[in-house]
């Protein structure tokens, strides 16, 4: 991919990049590129043949090269990434669907490829967060990723169920104690038709509680405890100019008085003073 990013960065001329600067012979000669390419290919399997440039015009490249830019301008979806990053970048966000796990669910990973400087490219980069995506028309739809332990004890995990669903051997020390047996709702699932947990300031944190999701491998993401607590589906808690952790904003969500709560609570006092005479 870091290939393909590249071409598009430089015009569409083709470059065959290298991990290894140079290799000698028993006799301390210098071994071509051009031979270690074809001896990896052979070994690999792979095409020998040279790949040609690409064959597209200026113009529509500029056209590509100018969208990336915008994803990294005010507005775009890895703005807040790089809106403090000291150089011109351009890229492209998005997320791939990996292979159905075991229970049938997919499992989507974050991606972004890029280039900078934008003007006079340097460098291309490819970066990847397995079952770390965030929904790209929303920054704060965005969920934890998962250790591998965590990934099989959630797979385990049922609604409203706990970490006693578990085998044993995904069990924590302190789960197998007595002191630590009636702590259930850690590790636990939701389910669709119960009321919600408090949400916490860490409540995007799957052992933190009750926060896993109802049906899919993961804890609640970042909009959905904001929706828990009642705050408008756009409301927007991300600075543009500044990248915010989720540990900072879920401090903000998780220590929020909920908004329909406070909005009930006003409405009861104004009514009792309407109620008084009290103007």
């Amino acid at each position: 991919m870091a290939r393909y990013v590249s071409i598009v960065a430089n015009g569409g001329n083709y470059i065959n990049a290298t991990v290894i600067k140079s290799i000698k012979d028993a006799d301390g000669n210098e071994v071509s590129k051009d031979e270690i390419r074809k001896y990896v290919n052979e070994l690999l399997g792979q095409n020998t043949d040279p790949v040609s440039d690409l064959k597209i015009s200026k113009e529509t490249l500029d056209i590509v090269k100018a969208g990336m830019r915008l994803v990294t301008s005010p507005g775009g979806t890895a703005y807040a990434a790089f809106s403090s990053f000291g150089k011109s970048v351009a890229g492209k966000t998005g997320s791939a669907q990996a292979k159905a796990t075991s229970d049938g669910s997919n499992i989507a990973n974050g991606w972004f490829v890029g280039f900078t400087p934008y003007k006079d490219p340097e460098v291309a980069v490819v970066v990847i967060l397995e079952d770390g995506a965030t929904d790209p028309n929303d920054q704060l739809h965005r969920a934890s990723r998962l250790s591998e332990m965590n990934r099989k004890r959630i797979r385990q995990s049922v609604p409203g169920g706990s970490w006693k669903d578990w085998d044993d051997d995904l069990k924590l020390p302190c789960h197998k104690k007595t002191s630590g047996k009636g702590y259930r709702a850690v590790y636990g699932r939701m389910e669709w038709d119960k009321p919600s947990p408090t949400i916490t300031t860490q409540y995007y944190g799957y052992g933190n509680g009750r926060f896993g999701h109802p049906e899919q491998n993961r804890a609640l993401s970042m909009r959905e405890g904001a929706l828990l607590q009642s705050f408008p589906n756009d409301y927007q808690f991300l600075d543009p100019e500044h990248q915010e952790t989720n540990r900072s904003i879920g401090v903000h969500i998780g220590n929020a008085v909920p908004v329909e709560l406070g909005r009930a609570i006003g409405t009861s006092i104004l009514n009792h003073l309407h109620n008084l005479g009290v103007e």
